[in-house]
C-alpha cells in the first residue's frame, strides 16, 4: 500500500514539474479513483499532454474501459481508434484495462487544439461491468503563440494576440484611430472609415459649385437691369429737357 501511494505521489510530482499550470481532477467510479492531470493553460500549436492514473481500491482485480473523444484537435492517430457514422468519422483514444487489486495504472496521451481560446476536453466515458459513467469535462485555455504571424483561421485577433494589428477582418471592431477602416465595425463606429469615405461624398461640393456658378449669372442680370434703368432715365431726362427748352422759346 505504501508503494502504491508513493508511486502516485511520484507520478503526479513529475507531471506537475513539467506543467507549471497543471490541474488535477479526481473522481470516484465504483471502486476506482481516476486522476486526470493536465495544464490549465497552453500555447497554440503545442501538444497538450494529459495524464491518467486509474487506482483500483478493491481487494479484487477489476477491468475498466476508458474512452476519450477527440474533437477540434490534432492527435496521435497511431494510438487512436475511429468509428464511422453517417455524418462522418469519430476519433477516440480507447483503453481496455485490467487493474490488479489495490494497484494503479498510469496512462499518458496528447492532443493539439486547432484554435486559441477556451478548449473543452470532453467528458471521458468509463465502463465497468457494462455500467457507463461519464467523468466531468475539463477546460484548458489556449493562448497565442506570439510568432509574429496573425493566424485568423486559428481564432487569433486584435484582442487575444499581439501578432494581430488593428484594422484586420478578424471579427473584432477595434475602432482605433490608426488610418485603417475596420470592416468589422458598423457604419459610423470607426472614425477612420468616415474620414476615408469623405472624399466620395461629393454632394456638398456640387452645391458649392452650383452656388458659385450662379453668382455671376445673377450679377449680369442685375447689371443689365441697372443699365436699362439708367438708359431709361437718360431718355426721360433728354425728353423733359427738350420740352422745357421749347416752352421757353
Amino acid at each position: 500500500m505504501k508503494n502504491k501511494f508513493f508511486g502516485l505521489i511520484l507520478v503526479l510530482f513529475l507531471f506537475f514539474s513539467l506543467n507549471v499550470f497543471a490541474v488535477t481532477s479526481v473522481e470516484q467510479v465504483n471502486d476506482f479513483n481516476i486522476y486526470r492531470a493536465f495544464p490549465g493553460k497552453a500555447v497554440f500549436g503545442e501538444e497538450i499532454w494529459m495524464l491518467l492514473l486509474i487506482e483500483n481500491n478493491s481487494s479484487a482485480t477489476q477491468s475498466i474501459k476508458l474512452t476519450e473523444l477527440l474533437i477540434d484537435c490534432d492527435f496521435n492517430k497511431d494510438s487512436a481508434v475511429s468509428i464511422d457514422f453517417n455524418h462522418g468519422t469519430e476519433w477516440n483514444y480507447f483503453w481496455d484495462l485490467t487493474v490488479p487489486a489495490n494497484e494503479s495504472v498510469t496512462l499518458t496521451y496528447w492532443f493539439k487544439p486547432k484554435s486559441i481560446g477556451s478548449f473543452i476536453v470532453p467528458s471521458m466515458k468509463t465502463e465497468i461491468d457494462s455500467k457507463i459513467i461519464y467523468l466531468e469535462s475539463q477546460l484548458i485555455e489556449i493562448e497565442c503563440n506570439n510568432d509574429l504571424k496573425c493566424d485568423l483561421s486559428a481564432g487569433e485577433n486584435y484582442l487575444n494576440c499581439l501578432d494581430c494589428s488593428t484594422g484586420l477582418n478578424d471579427g473584432i471592431c477595434d475602432f482605433e484611430s490608426d488610418g485603417k477602416c475596420d470592416s468589422d465595425c458598423e457604419t459610423g463606429i470607426d472614425a477612420d472609415c468616415i474620414e476615408l469615405n469623405e472624399p466620395e461624398t461629393i454632394a456638398p461640393q456640387n452645391e458649392e459649385i452650383i452656388a458659385v456658378d450662379s453668382v455671376p449669372q445673377n450679377n449680369e442680370l442685375i447689371i443689365a437691369i441697372g443699365l436699362f434703368a439708367v438708359l431709361l432715365i437718360l431718355i426721360i431726362a433728354v425728353f423733359a429737357f427738350k420740352k422745357l427748352k421749347e416752352k421757353f422759346k
